[in-house]
């Protein structure tokens, strides 16, 4: 496999195989002026100088023993060029990345000759400037990074060859990222910080440092003058607007806060200068409600450290991506009387994608709401769907559905949603079902998680019309079935919770729902609900027929979990919380009938139970939507009051669930995929559009207006665009739709808003 991409001459040198430990390779080489083309490998992090400029490329994770293979082109000088690689050693296992053999495999190359491979001419050295402080970032992520820039004596010696590579080295399924400079940011609070003990972690030291705010230009100076600027932000944060800090006062030090201009993610980008040793320790964060950055939550630590000498220095990194909207300085040491923020900032990193279909309509709140989810989802793609840029970076099986789904309808992202589907697919645990995250190698596991991904794969299908995703895991979708099947109960017709070790029953967060309350309850209404779903997307992909089937499952679920005297259905045996996930979910298997439909569909709309976190509302409103005309109203009355107080709060991206940074203890994430869920509204609800058969080969068009007096939009498919454009008029609704001539439409229409059609295929 090392042939397919690199030469003979080419070999996987060893790094440094202590946890948190850092190596670093050189090598020289000639070119002539121009474009080159850069090839590398590494374990398990690395980030790249050439001449001294770090380059935009970063690693990103396989399951082993795959290695993906990056290729980048570079500008060449004319004469000697110098590579350095920097390649991160984690040594342990994370939510995003499972840990392997270090080192790095590399060559440079010009109009097709090879300029340098790495062999043992090539220069290794331990990086001395890194310190090994162990201190995890979450227990999701990585480590806190500390970097003692003092330190510059490097002991060079010829690099050493892997004797037997354990890689397999393959293309990544996705072009590589793409990157966008910082831009410039707002001076939101400057002043100066008196530390009373300086500790080894620095998040700790943010959270404990004495702030004493400054008017910013008792502090600082800025080649604008605050008269120019007539009461605008102060924009800095590049090196055409440098920031300079002058402590004229007894202090130990100062510190500045700035507001990026919305919620993103990307590697930081800084440059400082300082004329004697100084501490920068630097933070980020989702909010300020502490009147600072949040950057020590009980275990986790969003800072890094460096030391530093005189001089100017360059700490721009992509070793670690990092979600934040604010971002924290705090300079201590006896350079910080004076010192120039030449640059502080994100380079963003964002996924080559399709481009986003317009959608416009006349409320200036769901537009509003629309472009914060479209953020938000954007925020959380990068090498896959991830659940949160902030705090862990993990790809689930329930958030990449929901995050997939909306994404269908705003871009069409199937092929990065095909590659988060098959790198779950690809990670499973002993008792068979699919791994918590991948790839990573936590062993606990969630059921309804994998029951989701079978759920997602079929979606993906119908979304893409690609087949082959769902054919591959055939084999995986079985054995999962099987799994969750080993305690099928033939008396009640239900199957009872898989209890094998680290099995966590977990639905969403809300009381009741978060985890199974002991081994005893073993009959769940949701998990049953789940694999019924899951059986019946299996049924359509592949016929399957010795399982028992989705519908007598639904049956046996709505009769055994029926509380009639309470017009409702339990969660599980014993529990008085009623809950309205579960409702829902019910009520989308069209199981129930007559009363007692009427009676949950009203349950629901009541507000009488526990009701359902961001996540699970797209459960919610698809009960609703197919419910009454009461329902639907209430549907588009609950898109507001849930998320609008979001918005009008200042939020760029949307709460991982309604108590935003106060919830987990105040590790609440205020930017989660699972949440964009008012992206999905917008199209698959107002539009109207679904797809009926793989590929929108069928598809439906069934707008509802609700409060609306017109909308219009463009939903993708493989074969080309659905335009959808709706206006009132006295009581009829006028809707045109142009459409693919190789897709059939069928349209439908809510008794509260009869439709007049005008119908193009095109």
């Amino acid at each position: 496999m090392i042939k397919t991409f690199f030469s003979e001459k080419a070999l996987f040198l060893a790094a440094q195989t202590e946890v948190d430990s850092s190596t670093l390779f050189r090598t020289h080489f000639q070119a002539k002026a121009g474009t080159g083309v850069l090839t590398c490998a590494a374990e398990d992090y690395v980030e790249v100088f050439l001449n001294g400029q770090l380059l935009d490329l970063v690693q990103i994770s396989a399951l082993p023993p795959e290695k993906y293979v990056l290729r980048l082109p570079v500008d060449l000088q004319d004469g000697d060029n110098e590579l350095i690689f920097r390649v991160h050693t984690l040594g342990i296992d994370i939510f995003s990345h499972i840990t392997g053999l270090p080192g790095l495999i590399a060559e440079i190359s010009q109009a097709g000759k090879i300029l340098s491979s790495s062999n043992t001419k090539w220069q290794v050295a331990p990086d001395v400037s890194h310190v090994q402080t162990q201190m995890r970032r979450t227990a999701q992520l990585g480590f806190i990074r500390v970097c003692d820039l003092r330190k510059t004596e490097l002991h060079w010696q010829n690099a050493v060859p892997v004797e037997s590579c354990p890689w397999e080295f393959i293309a990544p399924p996705l072009p590589a990222m793409e990157f966008s400079p910082a831009k410039p940011c707002t001076l939101v609070q400057t002043g100066v910080l008196m530390r009373k003990n300086q500790t080894e972690n620095p998040a700790l030291d943010c959270m404990q440092d004495l702030l004493s705010p400054r008017q910013a230009h008792i502090i600082t100076s800025f080649e604008h003058t605050f008269a120019d600027l007539n009461g605008c932000p102060l924009r800095v944060g590049t090196e055409k607007a440098p920031l300079t800090f002058r402590m004229n006062e007894d202090a130990d030090g100062v510190y500045a806060i700035f507001e990026l201009d919305a919620q993103c993610a990307g590697y930081p980008e800084i440059i400082v200068k300082c004329q004697d040793e100084i501490v920068l320790d630097f933070a980020w964060g989702e909010h300020l409600a502490d009147g600072r950055v949040r950057a020590k939550i009980h275990g986790r630590g969003f800072a890094n450290r460096f030391f530093l000498p005189g001089g100017c220095h360059n700490l721009s990194s992509r070793l670690e991506r990092i979600g934040a909207r604010f971002l924290e300085c705090h300079i201590t040491g006896p350079g910080a009387s004076t010192v120039v923020l030449h640059k502080i900032g994100l380079a963003i990193a964002s996924p080559v994608m399709p481009p986003e279909e317009e959608f416009d309509c006349s409320d200036q709140m769901l537009l509003a709401l629309d472009k914060v989810a479209r953020h938000t989802l954007n925020c959380c793609m990068h090498e896959h769907y991830e659940d949160s840029p902030w705090r862990e970076q993990a790809l689930y099986a329930y958030d990449g559905r929901n995050q997939a789904l909306f994404g269908y309808f705003v871009r069409g992202n199937t092929a990065f949603a095909r590659n988060s589907f098959d790198l779950l697919g690809r990670n499973r645990c002993d008792n068979g079902l699919l791994r918590l995250t991948s790839p990573g190698k936590y062993e606990r596991t969630i059921p309804i998680f994998s029951c989701a991904w079978i759920s997602a794969l079929y979606e993906y299908t119908l979304f893409s019309g690609d087949e082959t995703l769902m054919q591959e895991h055939k084999k995986t979708v079985r054995e999962i079935l099987e799994t969750l099947l080993t305690n099928y109960d033939q008396e009640t017709g239900l199957a009872r919770l898989p209890w094998p070790e680290n099995v966590w029953h977990f639905y969403e967060w809300v009381p009741g729902l978060d985890k199974a309350e002991k081994e005893g309850d073993n009959l769940s209404c949701l998990f049953n609900l789940y694999l019924a779903e899951a059986l019946a997307c299996a049924e359509k992909m592949y016929e399957f027929q010795d399982f028992v089937s989705a519908e007598s499952l639904c049956q046996a679920t709505e009769l055994y979990f029926r509380d009639s005297a309470a017009g409702c259905y339990r969660s599980a045996d014993g529990m008085e919380i009623k809950h309205e996930h579960t409702q829902a979910m019910m009520l989308r298997t069209k199981i129930p009938a007559g009363e007692m439909r009427k009676k949950a569909l009203q349950f629901l709309m009541d507000n009488r139970a526990e009701q359902a976190s961001f996540s699970a509302m797209p459960m919610v409103l698809d009960a609703m939507l197919q419910g009454t005309p009461e329902s639907r109203a209430a549907l588009e009355k609950r898109i507001f009051s849930d998320w609008g107080p979001m918005l009008l709060s200042g939020a760029s991206t949307f709460y991982e669930v309604s108590g935003g940074s106060l919830a987990f203890d105040g590790a609440g994430s205020l930017c989660h995929g699972w949440s964009a869920l008012p992206a999905f509204y917008a199209r698959r609800v107002v539009l109207g559009v679904f797809p009926l058969a793989p590929g929108f080969r069928s598809f439906e068009v069934c707008p509802y207006p609700g409060n609306l007096f017109q909308a219009k939009g463009k939903i993708p498919t493989p074969h080309g665009k659905i335009s959808v454009s709706w206006h009132k008029e006295d009581d009829i609704v006028k809707c045109r739709v142009a459409y693919p001539k190789t897709c059939k439409i069928i349209t439908r229409n809510y008794p509260e808003f009869p439709v007049e059609w005008e119908l193009h295929s095109q």
